[in-house]
């Protein structure tokens, strides 16, 4: 039962609700059946977790555990003190901007 998709109510048996939800989508889901079949939806088979879990995990992984690896390399191994905080926020952005926007513009972050 939990791998079946959730049912939409329909009016003809072999294309379902295609027709009436092409024709109108609001009108379709301001139904109270197209109502139902959004708002009370189980949160597994509403949540978007699972579909970008196996897109984004093998992308961004390596590059985070790179980008982290390489900021870790350039402490002064000598000193026992750092600002944590500085350091955090340092490393979010380095990744994030990896990440998010490139190598290029990742490159241009890196200190003369």
């Amino acid at each position: 039962m939990l791998d079946e998709p959730p049912i939409v109510p329909y009016s003809f048996t072999i294309i379902g609700s295609a027709i009436t939800m092409r024709m109108d989508p609001i009108k379709f889901y301001k139904r109270a059946e197209g109502n139902n079949f959004v708002f009370n939806a189980k949160l597994a088979d509403a949540s978007a977790e699972a579909s970008y879990k196996s897109i984004t995990v093998p992308v961004f992984v390596p590059v985070i555990e790179m980008e982290t690896k390489n900021y870790f390399s350039r402490w002064n191994k000598s000193s026992d003190i750092l600002d944590i905080h500085i350091a955090t926020a340092e490393l979010i952005i380095m990744k994030s901007s990896r990440c998010l926007f490139g190598d290029e513009v990742r490159s241009k972050l890196d200190e003369p």
